[in-house]
């Protein structure tokens, strides 16, 4: 239920992604003109056709913008025809075949049928996703990255032997695709014990499977945001990945000192926050974070937690620090790490020698919630945006059914 009701929290209308507001309204126009009243419930298949026509059309010149706004930013202009209809918008790594995704999915969502819901912010998200996962099926995939809580499990929980994501992953690995776990969960322990302990059906399915070593060694978890790496040893379970190998060189150059003082601060607008708003909960800190949990058997209100990782954002935002950090709600817990996503991606695809991000993919559910951690995971590889376990399984199967036959 947790798991379900933050992420219907995150969509709520106080929080928007332009894009996808934008297209909504242009599917707003063929929707109204095909709406019926009750008498004409039935549509016929050649008015479901027109209309699914309509939607297409206007996901046609979707798709040009794009690839044009795509164009104009290899070339270094500032400002693209879509930029100018969304100020927001930021890099596309790919094109998006939004029309062969919208036929696709239409099966699903039934846009041409319905006559009263409109389609909606998770039908756009939904054909999004499609199409991002249609083009990297037909071009070359090498890594994917994968959020915890509400993208692999339910919030909170380990990922135990009867997840079905975990076949997913395996077929994923069985393609000689890195896949890793890309956690804001910070365990800085070098045995990697607890996060073996959370994903020991995975690392259990991967021992028993027929993959070859090189391809189980594909699998790593990069936890905190982008602090502790770790690569599966079929001898040794999860193994810890030195930084120096790993890390990017401008992130061996951020003081310590300036660390310790985010994190100081950060800890000081959560006190401040337990003790103004009437929080239930103990704060922990660790080498690289800095959070609370509430206490045993609590439940937090959402006011509560939005109000207090706002605070974080605010408190650390108004010192102007120079070392990144990802201030986020987890669900039922406040963390601030060092770090973030973005830079955890790019640590990746430099570990990996991955040359573009085109070539990279991350899932995650944390796009538009307050520290929108996944958010920031855009700005360096293609991305899906799901809204729980069971979707990124879909997703996946929709990637795999899309992969060019090989006898």
């Amino acid at each position: 239920m947790a798991s379900r009701y933050r992420v219907e929290y995150a969509l709520k209308q106080h929080r928007k992604d332009n894009f996808i507001e934008w297209i909504k309204g242009l599917l707003a126009v063929p929707f109204v003109l095909q709406a019926g009243k009750p008498s004409q419930k039935e549509i016929t298949k050649e008015k479901e056709q027109e209309t699914l026509e309509r939607y297409a059309r206007i996901l046609k010149d979707v798709e040009h913008l794009i690839e044009s706004h795509i164009e104009q930013t290899a070339k270094g202009q500032q400002y693209s025809q879509l930029k100018m209809l969304v100020p927001t918008i930021t890099s596309f790594w790919t094109p998006l075949p939004l029309v062969e995704a919208l036929y696709d999915l239409e099966p699903k969502l039934c846009l041409a049928k319905r006559s009263f819901v409109a389609p909606s912010f998770n039908d756009v998200r939904t054909i999004l996703g499609g199409a991002q996962l249609r083009y990297l099926a037909q071009n070359c995939l090498e890594m994917v990255s994968f959020d915890g809580d509400v993208t692999l499990y339910e919030d909170g929980q380990p990922l135990l032997p009867d997840n079905p994501v975990i076949s997913r992953l395996v077929q994923l690995l069985s393609k000689d695709i890195y896949v890793v776990i890309l956690t804001a969960a910070g365990y800085p322990s070098r045995s990697g014990k607890e996060y073996m302990d959370r994903f020991s059906g995975l690392l259990q399915a991967i021992e028993d499977t027929d993959l070859t070593d090189d391809q189980k060694r594909r699998l790593h978890v990069l936890g905190g945001e982008s602090n502790y790496l770790f690569e599966y040893n079929p001898l040794h379970g999860l193994q810890w990945i030195e930084s120096e190998s790993w890390m990017l060189p401008i992130m061996k150059t951020w003081p310590a000192d300036e660390i310790s003082e985010i994190l100081d601060s950060a800890e000081t607008a959560l006190r401040s926050c337990i003790n103004a708003l009437n929080i239930d909960a103990r704060i922990i800190r660790k080498e690289r974070s800095v959070g609370f949990v509430p206490s045993l058997g609590q439940r937090l209100r959402r006011e509560q937690l939005e109000e207090t990782v706002l605070e974080v954002q605010t408190t650390l935002q108004l010192r102007d620090f120079s070392v990144p950090f990802t201030a986020f709600n987890g669900g039922n817990d406040i963390w601030c790490d060092i770090g973030d996503k973005k830079l955890g991606v790019r640590c990746l695809q430099y570990f990996f020698a991955i040359s573009h991000p085109s070539k990279c993919l991350h899932v995650g559910d944390q796009f538009l919630s307050a520290g929108n951690n996944d958010y920031k995971a855009r700005s360096a590889a293609t991305t899906v945006w799901v809204s729980s376990p069971s979707e990124t399984v879909e997703f996946l199967d929709y990637y795999f059914s899309h992969l060019p036959y090989q006898p």
